[in-house]
């Protein structure tokens, strides 16, 4: 065996991180059985903050991006080493101790030797920019439905007020043809007036 020649599974996948991380766009990482980060890409380096991501060698994965789903915190890399296999979660929400929020599809599947588990490899995609959008478009349709529904709301009572009115000056001018009815003379139909005061006078 070669001095250079990886002496574990784990090593062997580090060498491998190396040898294809350019050509990974997702984010990678490789952690240990204890969830120790042992080695990541750029695209994982680029999630965090300089400072933070010139730390993350050695680092529990679990403290530097928090997983939650359904509500729960999620821990995808005993998830696939109870599984025995690889395993993947959608509408992931990561969390960074910076206070930065994003959203992943997240799949790991075991490292493993002779068998045994010797840690686990982590792909993060993050697809924040496609839910934020979603999210807008989401609410763009519910301010839509929204204003349909108050616009179809005041069409009703305007309706309403309309077809009030309406009845309201059909019977004024019920009750204006009758009154003009109870003025005319039976004989020539003419409009029956008051006497003037100087008619009253002479009579």
């Amino acid at each position: 065996m070669a001095d250079n020649e990886p002496t574990n599974a784990l090593e062997r996948h580090v060498e491998l991180m190396r040898s294809v991380q350019g050509a990974l766009m997702d984010a990678c990482v490789l952690v240990d059985i204890e969830s120790r980060v042992v080695a990541f890409n750029r695209s994982f380096f680029m999630l965090f903050p300089r400072r933070q991501a010139r730390n993350l060698e050695g680092s529990v994965f679990g403290d530097v991006l928090e997983l939650r789903w359904n509500g729960g915190l999620l821990n995808p890399i005993r998830a696939c080493i109870d599984r025995g296999g690889a395993v993947r979660f959608d509408e992931i929400e990561g969390h960074g101790p910076d206070g930065r929020q994003f959203h992943f599809i997240v799949s790991a599947a075991p490292v493993r030797q002779d068998g045994a588990p010797m840690g686990a490899w982590l792909m993060l995609r993050d697809v924040t920019d496609e839910v934020q959008m979603q999210s807008k478009y989401q609410n763009m349709l519910q301010d839509e439905t929204r204003s349909r529904a108050e616009l179809a709301h005041e069409l009703a009572q305007r309706t309403e007020e309309l077809s009030r009115a309406q009845t309201e000056l059909n019977e004024l001018q019920s009750e204006v043809v009758e009154y003009a009815k109870g003025l005319r003379l039976p004989g020539n139909g003419r409009l029956m007036m008051a006497p003037a005061a100087d008619d009253k006078a002479q009579g």
